[in-house]
């Protein structure tokens, strides 16, 4: 029995992965395909929240969540949020698939890096600071 199913899901795998490279377009220069790729568009003013996922760094200070507003202008970002205690500065780039990388930094040192995603409507992603503290960020509109 598991000798048929083998050589039936292989067939049927095939067929799958054929229809879905088929579905995908040639990639070229071909006119029904000139849509099929999007840009996301985070341009605007967006509010930040951050939670960390770990309560000390590794000095014995505290990691705390923060709050703040950054804005988006021809794929640069940048911003402020408050978060232990401090009011730390954000600039980065979103790529125009939405992938946001940034840093962040206080006191004009850079402390902390920021990845993730925008869409049109919110962005999501993780940070990391150089004390030990991480967390989650998001933004909405």
């Amino acid at each position: 029995m598991k000798k048929s199913i083998r050589k039936l899901s292989q067939p049927l795998f095939t067929l799958a992965l054929v229809a879905i490279l088929a579905s995908c377009g040639s990639g070229g220069d071909d006119s029904s395909n000139a849509g099929s790729t999007s840009s996301i568009d985070a341009s605007g003013n967006w509010s930040l929240v951050t939670t960390s996922s770990n309560q000390f760094d590794t000095t014995g200070g505290a990691c705390l969540s923060g709050v703040g507003t950054m804005s988006v202008n021809n794929q640069r970002l940048s911003g402020s949020f408050v978060g232990s205690s401090a009011e730390n500065i954000v600039t980065g780039t979103i790529d125009s698939d939405g992938t946001v990388v940034a840093q962040f930094n206080r006191n004009g040192e850079s402390i902390g890096n920021v990845v993730g995603s925008f869409s049109e409507l919110s962005g999501v992603g993780t940070w990391a600071d150089i004390f030990g503290c991480r967390g989650d960020w998001t933004a909405t509109r």
